[in-house]
């Protein structure tokens, strides 16, 4: 069982680039989402994410984004799009 382990913080989060030798994740408001879209590109789908939180960064980033100017959902509804169930 593969657990993806990560803490969220009370900055205001901005969208970025993250780069990983040959991997690179454009435009990801939060490293969870840019760290999971490189393991996906890989092929790797962890069986489980935990977000260590405090009441204060769940309530200012994980519902919703404390940088409300960049117009993105909080960390919970950014991570829904890695589980979702695709059918063809």
């Amino acid at each position: 069982m593969l657990k993806f382990l990560s803490f969220l913080g009370t900055s205001r989060y901005i969208p970025c680039n993250y780069f990983m030798k040959d991997l690179k994740a454009e435009n990801c408001c939060y490293i969870q989402e840019a760290l999971l879209s490189m393991l996906e590109e890989k092929n790797i789908k962890p069986d489980e994410v935990v977000i260590f939180t405090t009441d204060k960064s769940y309530e200012e980033n994980c519902i919703k984004n404390k940088n409300t100017g960049c117009g993105r959902p909080g960390l919970k509804e950014t991570l829904d799009q890695f589980f979702v169930e695709r059918s063809c």
